[in-house]
């Protein structure tokens, strides 16, 4: 099954339905943003803009590298 990313800066992006489960990101190949999206204390799920900072420290949308390998 297929689904669709909404980003909102308006840009629609096909993706596989699993992609956009909780604890997944997604970046608009657009205007670049990447949103995670996250399970709120409160209940429901919402997709969160994750900080060009936090990306790069924590290597969000680093590709994987062969395990065992370290960086």
């Amino acid at each position: 099954m297929s689904g669709i990313y909404c980003c909102p800066c308006g840009v629609e992006t096909e993706c596989g339905w699993h992609d956009l489960d909780v604890g997944n990101v997604m970046q608009c190949p657009e205007c670049k943003a990447v949103y995670g999206h996250v399970r709120p204390r409160r209940g429901g799920s919402v997709w969160v803009r994750i900080s060009p900072e936090d990306l790069k420290f924590y290597r969000i949308m680093d590709e994987p590298t062969e395990e065992g390998e370290c960086r």
